[in-house]
């Protein structure tokens, strides 16, 4: 009976159950699109999905797929047809496609990037599935993919993720993070409640990667998948930087998705699943950072208010629950940054050595991620420079850690320059950015870098890299916009009714919470702790690279908030930091600070929920 009662036997139950869920339900919900016939006029050939080939003219072409269901169920699909879409058969049963251009308000279905969602009536067996559509000329293509519908995924959450991620946590979370917080313990107070906004932060992420197709809400996702093409082949070398966009990239995400990518082939994936494999690599990386987050908050923050606003911040901001869930190498860096920062303030307050390793550890990963990373590395040795020389420190062991640590990431940035080396004209070329004509800030003067339209951007209710309004053209604007919601045009949402638009400026009003905890921070310092007064040392150098960056290509894209990515754990401490001082200075607006930071978490939910409804 202790057996049973005990800890690890509760975790090992629960993982297996969550495990056998998940394989059972994969096992019988997923279906297997075969190799497709095509067809058209003087033209037949067998092709494996996704299609895309070259036309010479105008002309039709009817795909003919199988499709193998264990049983007779309906599955969601998205299906896009290079250029247009014109009928539909399954099982020699025509699908009425006039409510879906109704409801769309598309009279030709023509979205290649996006396709359409259909929900197929299948068969037990083997279904045939016929798509005729129409090419004008230059490539033609079919694109299928299955997805979930909202039943589906709080079905597979509940009985499959669930007891999967609370068997994990209750197996390794002390195991991996135990000894952290052992000597300090009275210091981190975690509620269940912060678990709980830890568990929504990851439920949204995975809702919207298993509703979002591969493509949609990404940056650079063609370069990225490029490059993982290319290290999947050619792991062992590195490819030249100025030959395709992400070859400059370090090379740590690349490898690591190349081998996901490669041991999805190796069980017969196709290509849009190998990639869904690869996003679903983002989700890990974004739960185990929000874990940390979880871990870290009672080390800086002492009320429950300022706890809640860090790991809300983390969870539940729409552009980091974007993040999560899509190709990029940003969630695996947001991940490391949280783990250098955690790790570094545990030897801050200990000096114990396996502390020193673990940030020194960490901060290597991420510079090998992304080498604006090394900004980190600048953070760390500020702080043992500061231990250096504080009374009673042991000097001499901290020479040797200066030292050692030094060597590491002069061994990577020595990489990076090698990495990053064009030998034909000795150039280093780190990015493969360029001024894009529809992005070009006319001036980086004073008024783009201390504006802010915060009413031109609630009228706008986004802040698209390529629209037409104040927002993009000044620097805090823009980095407020893109850290709420993302970079990303979503006016095609407004027109299909609801009130998306409406939540878009309610949130887009209420996050100045965030913008007054700023503003607290910096007025109150000097009363901070020491580690809550380092934190402005990492961001600062976060915006001094950002801004260099902009010197070199100033165009808009290049002022995005994901830039702060290594950094993304220290800025919400120094939102959370400042709202807390607030909160304990005024007792006269406690009350509404507090309403006002559950209305702002509670809106930034509805405005991603309402997202996959759109979606």
């Amino acid at each position: 009976m202790s057996i049973i009662k005990s800890r690890d036997f509760r975790a090992f139950l629960l993982l297996l159950l969550g495990l056998l869920a998940i394989g059972l339900f994969y096992r019988y919900h997923h279906v297997q699109i075969g190799v497709c016939e095509i067809r058209a006029e003087g033209y037949e050939k067998k092709a494996a999905l996704p299609i895309s080939e070259p036309s010479q003219r105008p002309q039709t072409y009817r795909y003919t797929c199988s499709i193998h269901a264990s049983f007779a169920q309906s599955v969601k699909v998205g299906i896009a047809v290079d250029e247009q879409l014109r009928k539909l058969w399954l099982n020699d049963q025509e699908i009425a496609l006039e409510s879906l251009r109704t409801q769309y308000q598309k009279p030709l279905l023509d979205d290649w990037e996006r396709g359409f969602p259909f929900v197929l009536q299948l068969q037990k067996g083997e279904n045939i599935l016929m798509v005729e559509g129409f090419d004008q000329g230059g490539r033609f293509g079919l694109k299928i993919a299955q997805s979930l519908d909202l039943l589906e995924y709080l079905l597979l959450f509940v009985v499959g993720v669930l007891p999967l991620v609370s068997g994990l946590y209750l197996l390794l979370f002390e195991r991996l993070l135990g000894g952290w917080w052992d000597s300090y313990r009275h210091a981190l107070k975690m509620r269940h409640w912060l678990l709980a906004v830890v568990v929504a932060g990851i439920a949204l992420r995975a809702a919207l990667l298993v509703a979002a197709p591969n493509t949609m809400y990404q940056h650079d996702y063609q370069g990225h998948v490029d490059a993982i093409h290319y290290y999947a082949e050619h792991p062992f070398t590195l490819p030249q930087s100025d030959k395709s966009l992400q070859f400059p990239q370090q090379p740590l995400y690349y490898w690591i998705s190349a081998g996901i990518y490669n041991a999805a082939v190796a069980l017969d994936a196709q290509e849009h699943e190998a990639i869904f494999a690869i996003r679903a690599a983002s989700l890990a990386y974004a739960a185990l950072a929000l874990f940390l987050v979880y871990a870290m908050a009672g080390l800086y923050l002492q009320s429950a208010l300022g706890q809640l606003l860090f790991v809300g911040f983390a969870a539940l901001t729409p552009s980091l629950v974007i993040m999560g869930a899509v190709v990029n190498n940003d969630a695996l860096n947001a991940l490391l940054g949280v783990w250098a920062l955690y790790a570094l303030s545990s030897y801050v307050r200990t000096c114990k050595e396996r502390y020193f390793w673990s940030a020194s550890l960490a901060i290597i990963l991420a510079a090998l991620t992304k080498i604006s990373a090394l900004l980190l590395a600048l953070y760390f040795v500020a702080w043992l420079l500061l231990l250096y020389w504080r009374e009673g420190a042991d000097r001499r062991v901290l020479q040797w850690r200066i030292l050692g640590f030094g060597l590491a990431v002069l061994l990577v940035f020595g990489f990076a320059l090698l990495k990053a080396h064009v030998p034909v004209n000795g150039e280093f070329r780190f990015v493969n950015s360029a001024l894009y004509g529809n992005q070009i800030i006319p001036a980086l003067d004073f008024g783009y870098l201390f504006s802010f339209y915060f009413s031109a951007l609630i009228d706008a209710a986004q802040s698209h890299v390529t629209s037409n309004d104040a927002v993009r053209f000044s620097l805090p604007t823009y980095l407020y916009g893109t850290m709420l919601m993302g970079e990303f045009d979503y006016r095609s949402y407004w027109s299909s009714g609801g009130f998306f638009k409406l939540v878009s400026q309610l949130m887009l009003f209420l996050g100045a919470l965030w913008v007054v905890g700023l503003a607290a921070y910096l007025y109150c310092w000097r009363a901070l702790g020491r580690l809550q007064q380092m934190l402005v040392v990492a961001v600062g150098i976060n915006l001094l690279l950002v801004l260099q960056f902009l010197s070199q290509f100033w165009v808009v894209c290049n002022s995005d908030f994901r830039y702060f990515a290594p950094t993304f754990g220290a800025v919400g401490l120094i939102f959370a930091a400042g709202i807390e001082r607030l909160y304990e200075r005024f007792e006269r607006i406690r009350t509404l600070v507090s309403v006002w930071a559950v209305l702002l978490l509670a809106i930034q939910t509805l405005w991603v929920l309402m997202l996959l409804v759109k979606v």
